[in-house]
């Protein structure tokens, strides 16, 4: 069409009888790979009365795929492929996360991401190829060389006021073909605040909490400061416009185009899209139902068994068994895998004692508390039986890490290498075994047993 530069995509059918036909493949191929490095301090070493945590990440990534034409930024013919840097190639990315408790007032955290432009192509508005799809890749045209003064005047002010990397983009391509993907938007920023209050209220013993979140606060302060016209987008993903061209006609005698230039290619600002990310605050409430995990097994201890057909209360035994079970021991982990660590008839002969003064010690935690909760009242789970519970876990870790030391001395270094688990566990220090359960299998027996001693 002479007056609007139309093109009809009927000679481009190899049948007129249908519209668009498509067959999609996965025949084409793509590469990426990223690197991320992250800072993060140990906040139980700082101790701080605050507790607070913080954390920044950069990550630097590049991703290439192969496009054909039908994919869209296609030019010539639409089933020829070629790589190009992928759609969401972000070279570079920052990630800062922070969060701090207050007594008395609650919990703050935040999350901001800073991420670098990612590629677009500039195109031709509509279909100027005849295959029937819009947005072809555009011909960037010259102010020096154009035919066309309109265009070449068009285009002298684009280059004038475009941002600095629009502006990149379009002068190295100056009279050629732009490349897929050869233009990025501008940074981005992202950011999340939420809070979460300490609440003074309890329902039947639960406590009740909240958290209010504030998303995307930057836009709610961009629209405060600039107003609804005059966004700058802040908190909301860079989307540039990709036109650069727009058809106004063809000149049948010269067989081209005509085109005007559009003012607002690579134009990122939010007013002048509908795609928003817009500032909201969400309160919500919760209150947890579940049963804390120590009381649920508090009640499957003192809760009656069936056995033989009938219901009876455990044993207090039994009840030592079940708390038992979760118990670790190093030295008989060690003993298992003599063969393996090379262990001496020394080291085994001592590895033996340590394990016999370990179970004396835990049972001497355990056994009591087995026989205080064989004596309450049937079906009585109450707050007497819960904390002889937590008293006795209290007294139970201290002794865990104690073994840890022994361990540490009847082993040698190079055996300490054969099995890392040891070598990470000699290494906790006193002040984070404070904060630190380790659980790994070999429980202390209610009744003393000899050890598994490797592969005998």
């Amino acid at each position: 069409d002479t007056t609007t530069g139309a093109v009809s995509a009927r000679e481009s059918r190899r049948s007129n009888d249908f519209g668009r036909v498509a067959l999609r493949t996965s025949d084409l191929r793509g590469y990426g790979g990223q690197l991320t490095a992250t800072v993060m301090p140990d906040v139980f070493r700082l101790r701080s009365r605050l507790q607070f945590f913080t954390s920044a990440s950069y990550t630097i990534q590049s991703l290439t795929q192969q496009y054909r034409g039908f994919d869209g930024a296609g030019f010539g013919d639409p089933r020829a492929t070629e790589w190009a840097a992928g759609l969401n190639d972000a070279r570079h990315a920052v990630v800062l996360q922070g969060g701090v408790s207050v007594k008395y007032v609650g919990a703050f955290t935040l999350f901001t991401r800073l991420q670098s432009g990612l590629p677009f192509t500039p195109i031709v508005q509509g279909d100027i190829n005849g295959d029937g799809r819009a947005n072809d890749r555009a011909f960037v045209p010259d102010p020096a060389t154009a035919i066309d003064a309109g265009t070449a005047s068009q285009m002298r002010a684009l280059l004038s006021a475009a941002p600095e990397n629009v502006r990149e983009c379009l002068e190295r391509q100056l009279g050629a073909v732009a490349g897929r993907n050869s233009c990025r938007g501008a940074w981005t920023q992202q950011l999340n605040v939420q809070y979460r209050p300490r609440l003074p209220i309890t329902v039947r013993g639960r406590r009740l909490e909240s958290n209010v979140i504030f998303e995307n606060p930057l836009a709610g302060l961009d629209q405060a400061l600039h107003g609804n016209n005059n966004l700058r987008g802040w908190g909301a993903r860079a989307i540039p416009d990709p036109v650069l061209l727009v058809p106004r006609g063809f000149d049948a005698t010269a067989q081209r185009f005509r085109y005007d230039v559009n003012p607002r290619f690579g134009d990122t600002r939010a007013f002048r899209t509908l795609s928003r990310q817009p500032f909201r605050v969400t309160i919500d409430f919760s209150l947890d139902f579940s049963v804390p995990y120590d009381m649920q097994q508090l009640r499957r201890a003192l809760e009656p068994v069936k056995t033989k057909g009938r219901w009876e209360r455990r044993s207090a035994d039994s009840i030592t068994s079940i708390y038992l079970h979760n118990t670790s021991n190093v030295h008989r982990l060690l003993l298992s895998e003599s063969d393996s660590l090379f262990l001496t008839p020394a080291q085994i002969a001592a590895l033996l004692t340590a394990d016999s003064l370990y179970a004396f010690k835990v049972r001497e935690i355990y056994v009591p508390l087995g026989r205080f909760l064989a004596t309450q009242p049937e079906g009585a789970v109450g707050k007497v039986a819960l904390d002889s519970v937590t008293a006795a876990t209290k007294r139970f870790w201290p002794t865990f890490w104690d073994q840890a030391d022994v361990a540490d001395k009847i082993v040698t270094v190079q055996q300490k290498e054969l099995l890392p688990f040891i070598k990470d566990m000699t290494a906790v220090t006193k002040e984070d075994r404070k904060n630190s359960q380790w659980f790994f299998g070999f429980p202390v027996p209610l009744v003393h047993s000899k050890p598994k001693i490797g592969t005998n």
